[in-house]
């Protein structure tokens, strides 16, 4: 990528300033800007290098914009594949939600940022396994209460999408041995209608659907739980993990005999420990006080360093003017199959992702399903829909951009977005290598590229016409055109959002 070959050339980081006026990359280098300033200007690759404030400003020769777009057009939906991974796997764990229901809109946060990233890293060279870890274990608190729901004694998780399933099982119901086994039948028919609502409508890939059941079945919590330093007190077992910098020690099995949650998860990392190099963990806003022992027993038992823990933060939603409220345990939600039908695949995706992971995020309903450039999603996707209409108003089904003379695209518009398209692959990287920074992905960079990618090609658009008599030009800029159309849809296609060709 560029800004690699302008590092190499500097033998320092460089970005690229907000401002335009300060060249393409800039870098702070403090008493030394001057001689480094001098020094690059001799490459056949700079046009100018200014030392200014402790830093050098860099501007770069139109042929190496035109040598990048000259790539673009070559490698395609190739073109941003990064080696960063180095073939390394990570298994991406996401959504997971119990099965006690229909998937709540909270849950949509988890299911785009986890397909999401996994494509991203997937660009950046890594093997990925998706994987969504299902809670049906008969003994687990919430399988047991389902269990009670289905066979008439108590009331949780009660919805009327529940009250249907569990009418559909009522043979079933009447032959099982108690509360868990309940549940447990219970849990398998809400998870199978899951599953087709995850992979065809939501279009969110897992390839592995992990049952927590199967960690019982082949005794991996015994040897779990033999791995840990541990003592008994109230006739419970707990973990000492207060001697690996948890705050406070953790029951493994409670006194009743049935193991705790946390030993079900501490059986599950192992397993998937042995499976990837790297483990990244999704979860809700209510497990984040679970990180700090999961990484304690990780430090004991060896996956610490391979596991990033991410906390999806709670989304309300707007309609109206109003906030929609929900909690699953009462049967208040706001379904995300509701919102999908509401605003469209694509939408819903877009505004989940177009803010941090770790921020609290208003959903705005009504802006979701405008069709207007008011509407973010509807402004990019009218933006590649518009770059073919180009084409087929040239009447050019086929257009090879490969004998085009890149060296006529010399107006400033024409190089904002060459240089803008150029920094796809620099996202790539940002994305990937921030978690070393701020233990986080920033996948909402997406959106906000592919947005400011789009109003880049709108200003090109409306100040150099394409279509004009001179048959070079026009070619020249058809394959800017097509190099836009590239670069844009891989961003779409990374984001899981569908990119029209006519709107």
């Amino acid at each position: 990528m560029i800004r690699e070959r302008v590092n190499n050339l500097i033998g320092a980081a460089s970005i690229r300033p907000n401002n335009p006026e300060y060249g393409d990359y800039t870098v702070r280098v403090g008493e030394s800007a001057e001689q480094l300033a001098r020094k690059i200007t001799e490459s056949n690759e700079v046009e100018k290098a200014e030392a200014k404030d402790g830093f050098v400003n860099i501007t770069l020769k139109p042929s190496v914009w035109y040598e990048e777009l000259k790539r673009i057009l070559e490698e395609r939906e190739d073109y941003g594949l990064l080696t960063l991974g180095k073939e390394r796997t990570v298994n991406v764990e996401f959504i997971s939600a119990n099965p006690t229901g229909e998937l709540h809109a909270g849950n949509g946060r988890s299911a785009f940022f986890g397909d999401v990233l996994a494509n991203v890293l997937e660009k950046a060279g890594y093997n990925v396994e998706r994987e969504y870890f299902v809670n049906d274990a008969v003994s687990s608190v919430q399988i047991q209460e389902l269990g009670k729901t289905a066979l008439g004694k108590g009331t949780a998780y009660k919805t009327p999408y529940l009250e249907k399933i569990i009418g559909e099982l009522s043979g079933q119901l009447k032959t099982v041995g108690g509360d868990g086994e309940a549940g447990h039948i219970v849990a398998k028919r809400v998870l199978k209608n899951i599953q087709p609502f995850v992979t065809d409508v939501l279009k969110v890939r897992i390839d592995r659907w992990f049952s927590e059941n199967e960690l019982f079945e082949e005794g991996k919590l015994e040897t779990a739980k033999k791995k840990l330093p541990t003592y008994e007190k109230d006739g419970a077992l707990w973990a000492k993990t207060t001697e690996f910098g948890d705050d406070e020690d953790r029951v493994l099995v409670r006194s009743d005999g049935t193991p705790g949650y946390f030993l079900s998860d501490i059986a599950y990392h192992l397993n998937k420990a042995r499976r990837a190099d790297i483990l990244v963990d999704i979860w809700g806003a209510d497990h984040q006080g679970h990180v700090k022992r999961m990484f304690a027993v990780g430090g004991v038992l060896g996956f610490a360093e391979k596991l990033q823990i991410l906390i999806t933060q709670i989304v309300l939603f707007k309609e109206g003017g109003e906030r929609k409220k929900m909690s699953k345990r009462r049967g208040e939600l706001v379904t995300l199959k509701w919102l999908v039908n509401e605003v469209g695949a694509d939408a819903a995706r877009w505004f989940y992702l177009s803010k941090s992971l770790s921020t609290h995020m208003d959903f705005d309903v009504a802006l979701a399903k405008e069709q207007s450039q008011k509407n973010p999603v509807y402004y990019v996707q009218y933006s590649y829909a518009r770059s073919h209409q180009i084409f087929a108003k040239a009447g050019v089904e086929h257009f090879d951009a490969e004998p085009a003379d890149l060296s006529l695209l010399t107006d400033s518009s024409e190089l904002a977005l060459i240089k803008k398209l150029a920094e796809y692959p620099e996202l790539i990287e940002d994305i990937v290598t921030g978690y070393e920074r701020t233990q986080s992905y920033d996948l909402h960079k997406l959106t906000t590229y592919a947005t400011e990618l789009s109003a880049v090609f709108h200003r090109f658009y409306e100040t150099s016409r394409v279509l004009v008599d001179d048959a070079a030009l026009r070619d020249a800029r058809l394959a800017l055109v097509r190099g836009y159309q590239v670069v844009l849809k891989d961003v779409l296609d990374l984001l899981g959002i569908s990119a029209p060709e006519k709107m």
